[in-house]
């Protein structure tokens, strides 16, 4: 992974910076492009906090996409969502046995998911950028799955994840 400076991606880090501000994070994370093969965007914890983003998805998105995905990114980070993932993985894996774990675990994640893409509405204060970007990393995703099979996006597995999302944030949008 590359940091990124002063290249052409440099206003990212405004935007990055100016988001984390608004939800009052203690550290501003660095954002990277990631290796190439690897598509989309996610979050290490550290310090700071790493935003890993894709080439590809840096330039497919306009402004306002890439200012959704970075909301959702810092959401996450906000909400601590990273250790939260990581002990649910460790308390289902203790109770493997019982299928009602792993049901419990994708649901967790599922619902934070949800909130992030929520909570990226309010930071950006445009959820249609939010949902259009969403859109845009799944097919991305969708592509980049066919060339190799390293992808770093949660939905991947089935498109029936991406309507709900995008319906909760038109929603928002229409103010319902």
């Amino acid at each position: 992974s590359t940091p990124i400076q002063n290249t052409e991606f440099a206003s990212v880090i405004t935007i990055a910076d100016r988001l984390a501000r608004s939800a009052n994070l203690k550290q501003v994370p660095t954002v990277v492009v990631s290796p190439p093969g690897v598509s989309g965007a996610f979050v290490t914890m550290g310090k700071p906090p790493n935003i890993l983003m894709s080439r590809d998805l840096l330039e497919s998105l306009s402004a306002d996409e890439v200012e959704g995905v970075l909301a959702h990114e810092i959401a996450h980070l906000e909400a601590r969502d990273i250790p939260v993932a990581m002990a649910g993985g460790i308390m289902r894996d203790l109770v493997a046995w019982n299928p009602l774990s792993h049901i419990a675990l994708r649901r967790l994640l599922r619902d934070r998911e949800y909130e992030a893409d929520r909570r990226a509405a309010i930071l950006t204060r445009k959820p249609l950028a939010v949902a259009s970007s969403l859109l845009k990393v799944y097919e991305l995703s969708r592509r980049s799955r066919r060339l190799t099979p390293r992808t770093a996006i949660p939905f991947t597995r089935r498109a029936g994840r991406v309507a709900p999302r995008v319906q909760q944030l038109i929603a928002l949008a229409d103010g319902s």
